[in-house]
Formats: C-alpha cells, sequence, structure tokens
C-alpha cells in the first residue's frame, strides 16, 4: 500500500562466449535499492472511524460539549474531521455531504464553516489513534461528522477521494 523499499537482486547473462562453454553467466552481487511509488490513499480498517464519548458539561456561562474520533488506517497518515449539525428533516433533500477537500479545510458543501473541525496524526498502520474535541455544540441536537484521510506519500500525499459520515 504504501511505499517500500525492496533489495533487488540481478542474474546477468551475455551472448558472447557460445559454443561449448555456452553464454558467461552470472549473478551480480551488488543489490540495488529500489523505493515502490505509493500511488493509493489510506484506507479506515474495518469498524473506523469511530466517535466515542460524547459528553456536554456547563460551567461558567457556556456548555463545551466534547467528544473522541478515533480512526486506525492502513498505512501512516493525516485523518481530518469536520462536524455540523445533521440537517432537520425538510432540508435533507437540499443537503448535500461535504467534499474531501471541504472536510480538509473545515468548509461545508456550500462552502460555509463547519462547527468543529480538525486533524491528527495517524503515525502507525493497524494502531487505533484518537483525538477529543473541545468545541461549542448545541446540547441535544446530531451532528454529521465527516471524516477523511490522507497517506505521507511524497511529493503529493493520496487522498481519499469521499469523505466517511458518523452520525453523534
Amino acid at each position: 500500500r504504501y511505499a517500500e523499499p525492496y533489495l533487488v537482486f540481478m542474474y546477468a547473462e551475455d551472448i558472447a562466449g557460445r559454443g561449448a562453454n555456452g553464454p558467461n553467466q552470472g549473478a551480480v552481487h551488488l543489490p540495488v535499492k529500489v523505493l515502490t511509488k505509493d500511488v493509493m490513499p489510506p484506507l479506515f480498517e474495518s469498524g473506523y472511524p469511530r466517535i466515542d464519548n460524547f459528553v456536554s458539561t456547563t460551567g461558567y456561562g457556556k456548555i463545551i460539549t466534547t467528544f473522541d474520533i478515533s480512526a486506525k488506517l492502513d498505512e501512516p497518515g493525516t485523518v481530518f474531521y469536520a462536524a455540523k449539525r445533521t440537517p432537520d428533516p425538510s432540508e435533507i433533500t437540499s443537503h448535500q455531504p461535504p467534499s474531501a477537500s471541504q472536510v480538509r479545510a473545515c468548509l461545508d458543501a456550500a462552502g460555509g464553516w463547519m462547527e468543529v473541525c480538525g486533524s491528527f496524526g495517524v503515525r502507525a498502520p493497524s494502531q487505533e489513534f484518537s483525538v477529543t474535541t473541545n468545541d461549542f455544540l448545541l446540547p441535544g441536537c446530531e451532528y454529521d461528522v465527516y471524516v477523511v484521510a490522507l497517506d505521507l506519500a511524497q511529493p503529493a500525499p493520496n487522498a481519499q477521494e469521499a469523505p466517511v459520515r458518523v452520525q453523534v
């Protein structure tokens, strides 16, 4: 999935020396290091991304709502998330999900700001990494959290084409 180093050993055979002894042949004893090119975006492992510990607390005249967002990817990368209040059923016909690039920019499909957004790193494949948000959200409302990942490929990271929607 992601760029990996390989050692390539070669075997050479020329066309000189044909006859009783056959061609000259032999293994090349100097290994050549090559690096595969990463061309695929990261994938979330089954059951991820996940939202846990959705908690609202009050104090000092405001409500703070937090939740944990967790991800496991098949390769190292960065996870971006953005949340907005789930539309009322009467608004659903006009509601469009944001694109992956809009999630990374903290924008909804219409170009407006999302209510919660951020990112966190996934440093190793198949290990869970998470972050706790700390934002103002309305209590008693449902939110759509859109999550997208990109890998660490150089010179340009590979990004998922569409965000995953998780409802809280």
